[in-house]
């Protein structure tokens, strides 16, 4: 359903490591290991970094949100299958069906 945090994968919540400052669509991710969710919409989706990791992936607490970031909304020529998160060239890209949500990342100074 839009408007509903969902997650990313099965059983565990997916975790977002890193050891520098991130830039991910222009939102400050510090240093840390966070849970990442995905609360699509009809024409984008928003990207949810939230400060719990570790947890199971139905244990979903809104008050830990570090940051919710727009991700642009694109359509797939082939469908895919599995849920895929991809991390290269600088983006972050979400992908199901023939849909992919999309959003820059990059290392901050």
């Amino acid at each position: 359903p839009w408007n509903e945090v969902w997650r990313l994968g099965a059983n565990m919540a997916t975790v977002l490591r890193t050891d520098r400052d991130l830039v991910i669509g222009g939102a400050h991710v510090p240093p840390g290991s966070y849970s990442l969710w995905l609360i699509p919409r009809e024409g984008d989706a928003l990207l949810v970094v939230n400060r719990q990791s570790g947890q199971f992936g139905t244990q979903y607490d809104q008050r830990q949100d570090l940051v919710r970031i727009p991700m642009r909304r694109r359509t797939e020529a082939m469908s895919v299958e599995t849920l895929t998160i991809d991390l290269a060239a600088s983006l972050l890209r979400v992908v199901w069906d023939r849909t992919a949500f999309e959003v820059s990342v990059r290392g901050s100074r």
